[in-house]
C-alpha cells in the first residue's frame, strides 16, 4: 500500500486498526431500516475501495448513499467515511467539513464515533495549518478518550498534543504530553509483551504517533516551527523502525527519509524569489532558506544521536541511517554555499538539537534531554545552562 495511507478504525464490537482509509462501520447490533439494507451493498463496496486507496471512487459511493439530513448512526458513519475519502484525496477542507458534521451530529448519542471524528478533524486542521483549532479538537478528543481504542487514547492522542503544543511554542505543555505519550508506549509494551504480534501492533501505533499531516502550504508559510515539531515526532518513527516489524518499520523509515526530502525541496523553492529587483525579498528568502536547511540538518543529527547500537544492524535500520548520512552531507554542502560560516559539529548539535531557542536559564533538564540521556547519548549537565 502507499506510504501516505491513513489509519482506519472499524466501529465494531472490538476496534480493528486497518492500514487504509479512516473506514468506519456501524456497531454490529445496529438496527437497520429498509434504506440501510438497500445501501449496505454499496457501503461495503465503498469500504473496500477505501482499503484499496481508491479514494475518488469511494467518495462517489458514499455521496450516493448519504442522506440529506443525517440522523441515524449509519448516516453519520457514511459521512465519516466520506470525510476519509476526501482526506485520502488531500482535500482537507472537505474532509474537515464532513468530520465536523459527524462530531456535532453524533454528540451525546454515538460517543465513539464522535471521538473518532474529532481525532480525524484535528488531522485535517493540521493539514490546513489551523494549529489552534487542531489543539482544541485534540483536547476535546482527550476528554472523550474512554470511548477510543486503548492504543489511540494512551499513546497517539498525547503524542499529537505534544506535537501541537511544540508547534505553538508552549514547551511546558509539549513536554507534559510527551511524557504521557511515553507512558502510553510503556503500557503498550507491557500489554503486547506476550503477543506474537507485539512488534506489529506497537510499531503501528508509533507510526501514527509520528506521522505528520502538515500540508506543503503550511510548511512554506511557517517552516521552522513545523520542523522543530517533526524533530519530536521522528523519535516515534525511529522507535517504530527499530522494532523490526515487517509491515510498519519500513514505512516508518520511509516517512523519516521522505520528510527530509520534502524539506529539501522546500528549501530549494525558497532559494528563488520571482522579482529580481526586490533585493529585500531576495535577502528574506535566502535567510529563510538557510534557516530551513539548518533546522533540517539539526533534525538529521538528532535522529543519528538517538541510534541504539544493538538495534542498528538490521537491513532496514542500515538503510535509514545510511540515508540520513547522505542527506546530512548534502545539507552541509549546500549550507556552506548559502551561509559561509561553518555549520555546527555533530557534537554541538547533540547538545543543542533538542533544545528550544530562547529558553530561560534552568538547572533542570527537559524531558527530551532526559529521554535521550537514557539512551546513553547526551552528556550529563553540569550546573546551569543557557542555550
Amino acid at each position: 500500500m502507499k506510504r501516505n495511507a491513513f489509519i482506519g478504525v472499524v466501529l465494531a464490537v472490538s476496534a480493528t486498526l486497518l492500514f487504509a482509509g479512516c473506514a468506519a462501520k456501524p456497531k454490529d447490533n445496529s438496527t437497520y431500516n429498509e434504506r440501510e439494507e438497500k445501501a449496505k451493498v454499496d457501503f461495503e463496496r465503498g469500504l473496500k475501495l477505501l482499503d484499496s486507496e481508491k479514494y475518488a471512487e469511494a467518495a462517489k459511493i458514499f455521496k450516493k448513499i448519504l442522506v440529506q439530513s443525517p440522523a441515524l448512526e449509519f448516516d453519520f458513519v457514511i459521512l465519516y467515511n466520506l470525510g476519509a475519502s476526501h482526506e485520502g484525496l488531500k482535500n482537507c477542507a472537505a474532509a474537515a467539513d464532513s468530520y465536523r458534521q459527524v462530531a456535532r451530529g453524533s454528540a451525546g448519542k454515538f460517543v465513539r464515533l464522535e471521538a473518532l471524528a474529532l481525532l480525524r478533524l484535528s488531522y485535517t486542521y493540521e493539514c490546513l495549518g489551523q494549529d489552534n483549532k487542531a489543539l482544541v479538537a485534540l483536547l476535546d478528543v482527550r476528554r472523550r478518550s474512554s470511548a477510543l481504542p486503548e492504543d489511540t487514547a494512551k499513546a497517539e492522542v498525547p503524542a499529537r498534543l505534544a506535537a501541537a503544543y511544540a508547534r505553538s511554542g508552549n514547551r511546558t505543555e509539549a513536554e507534559k504530553y510527551f511524557r504521557l505519550a511515553l507512558d502510553g508506549i510503556k503500557a503498550l509494551q507491557i500489554k503486547y509483551k506476550e503477543s506474537v504480534q507485539m512488534a506489529d501492533r506497537l510499531a503501528e501505533t508509533l507510526y501514527f504517533m509520528g506521522r505528520s499531516s502538515v500540508s506543503d502550504e503550511e510548511f512554506k508559510r511557517n517552516p521552522v516551527p513545523q520542523i522543530r515539531s517533526l524533530q519530536l515526532m521522528q523519535l516515534y518513527l525511529l522507535q517504530a523502525a527499530e522494532l523490526g516489524s515487517t509491515k510498519w518499520s519500513g514505512r516508518a523509515a520511509d516517512e523519516i527519509l521522505g520528510t527530509y526530502d520534502r524539506l529539501w525541496l522546500l528549501s530549494q523553492s525558497l532559494g528563488s524569489v520571482g522579482d529580481v529587483d526586490a533585493q529585500a525579498a531576495r535577502q528574506k528568502g535566502s535567510g529563510l532558506r538557510a534557516d530551513v536547511l539548518k533546522e533540517t540538518l539539526r533534525s538529521v543529527r538528532v535522529l543519528k544521536a538517538q541510534r541504539l547500537p544493538n538495534r542498528g544492524e538490521s537491513a532496514e535500520m542500515k538503510r535509514l541511517f545510511n540515508g540520513a548520512v547522505e542527506r546530512e552531507k548534502q545539507l552541509i554542502s549546500v549550507l556552506s554555499e548559502v551561509e559561509p560560516s561553518t555549520p555546527l559539529t555533530p557534537e554541538a548539535e547533540r547538545r543543542q538539537g533538542i533544545r528550544a531557542e530562547g529558553r530561560v536559564k534552568s538547572s533542570s533538564e527537559t524531558e527530551l534531554e532526559r529521554q535521550a540521556k537514557e539512551r546513553k547519548l547526551l552528556p550529563k549537565k553540569k550546573g546551569k545552562t543557557s542555550p
